[in-house]
């Protein structure tokens, strides 16, 4: 289960706002530019990098996810943890100067989900997995908008929780679970 933070610092409300920004420009026909190398590419002198990949249990979509462990010690209660979805454009925006704010207080373990490619966003395989079924139709699978198909949140939530993203991206760290929180504009959908 995912909880809200008690309070929000203001290292996690400048994160957050990051977030915002990536979400924002999804309504806005987003660029699709490929892009290039990003923060868990070059390094950081604040966070260390790990990257790992699933797969949908249908085989239909692909995901890359960064886990970004700060290098400070966590607090005996354990590290806050933010999960951000959309991660090929967060990871794009996301830079040192920003992980330098954020290990300032109590920093948080990042878990930052996208899709294996190259491209801000993956509209078709995001499209499913950030839209609820749909009463009138039944199951996922049906058409959403723009002939993608929608519907898959409950088996995307089942991997993030249960099948392995968040399980995975917690292992050897220690996580204050009374503070975890998803950030995306879509979450409701999700949670």
């Amino acid at each position: 289960m995912l909880y809200r933070f008690s309070a929000i610092n203001r290292p996690i409300g400048l994160l957050l706002l990051l977030l915002s920004s990536v979400t924002t420009s999804v309504f806005a026909r987003p660029n699709m530019t490929p892009l290039g190398p990003n923060i868990a590419d070059k390094g950081s002198a604040y966070y260390h990098f790990s990257i790992s990949e699933y797969d949908s249990a249908d085989g239909q979509r692909h995901y890359k996810v960064w886990t970004a462990v700060p290098d400070k010690a966590p607090p005996p209660s354990g590290s806050p943890m933010i999960t951000m979805l959309d991660g090929n454009a967060v990871m794009d925006r996301l830079t040192d100067p920003l992980l330098q704010k954020l290990s300032a207080g109590n920093p948080p373990v990042l878990v930052v989900v996208g899709y294996q490619t190259t491209l801000p966003f993956e509209v078709n395989a995001r499209t499913y997995d950030y839209t609820p079924p749909d009463k009138e139709h039944g199951d996922a699978g049906y058409t959403f908008s723009r002939g993608r198909k929608g519907g898959g949140s409950s088996a995307f939530r089942t991997l993030l929780e249960q099948r392995g993203i968040l399980p995975a991206a917690e292992k050897g760290v220690h996580v204050d679970h009374q503070q975890r929180a998803v950030g995306h504009s879509t979450a409701d959908c999700l949670y």
